[in-house]
């Protein structure tokens, strides 16, 4: 079996804090300019064996735009909305991956939700388009490309999610975990997913559903780990 990682939230979060990025005590304060280029880096994404230009821009304040200019002249372009430390110009684009069986990497998009959550969309190349791909199960119900990390399981934020990546025999797996806080009874949900070419997404194959006590709950594993490291 061979893995690949990348860092853990906690890394995820040291991440940002270590790029060094200084800007002057008065300039902090001040809102930046719409819009603005944050990042460019050259990525194949489509597939082709070249590499694409990809630029980061922000239209307007806790929105980024990723657009891909492919070495054959396609373009296409998703905008997410989330918060990246805007004023120290941070780009959200921290990895490209091969997460699926087809060619070209995919771009791994990291958004901060709250002091505990991070979120994170995965943006493939499908039919001369730039999209989101859909994220595995166990995801939130109000967005099927999200795929959140972190919680604190409390009784006002009572879940938390991670992800875990691995490569057997040249194919992906991914090993989802939701854990659930009710009362003052925790649950688990444990879930195996791969790569369906015909179905374009993940689909799950193995799924257990546990109770566990709060000590279990509390080493749930809140990561997104797995997947090869290109950018960020």
């Amino acid at each position: 079996m061979r893995r690949t990682t990348i860092p853990a939230l906690a890394s995820a979060l040291a991440l940002v804090a270590a790029l060094g990025v200084s800007a002057p005590a008065a300039a902090a304060s001040a809102e930046p300019a719409y819009p603005n280029v944050i990042a460019r880096e050259k990525v194949d994404v489509d597939g082709d064996g070249v590499k694409d230009a990809v630029t980061v821009t922000q239209p307007k304040r806790l929105r980024y735009t990723i657009e891909v200019k492919t070495a054959a002249g396609e373009r296409s372009s998703v905008t997410v909305r989330g918060n990246v430390y805007e004023r120290y110009r941070v780009s959200p684009v921290k990895w490209a991956a091969k997460m699926d069986g087809v060619k070209g990497y995919e771009l791994i998009v990291e958004l901060f939700e709250r002091a505990t959550i991070v979120r994170y969309y995965v943006l493939t190349w499908r039919d001369g388009e730039l999209v989101k791909q859909m994220a595995p199960h166990p995801r939130p119900e109000w967005d099927k490309y999200l795929w959140r990390v972190g919680g604190a399981l409390t009784d006002s934020f009572p879940v938390t999610r991670g992800y875990k990546f691995y490569t057997s025999n040249d194919n992906i797996y991914i090993v989802s975990y939701k854990a659930v806080k009710n009362g003052d009874a925790y649950g688990l949900v444990t879930a195996k997913s791969s790569w369906s070419s015909a179905r374009n997404e993940w689909v799950r194959y193995w799924v257990m559903d546990s109770d566990i006590s709060k000590a279990q709950a509390d080493r749930h594993p809140q990561i997104f780990e797995g997947a090869k490291i290109k950018l960020g």
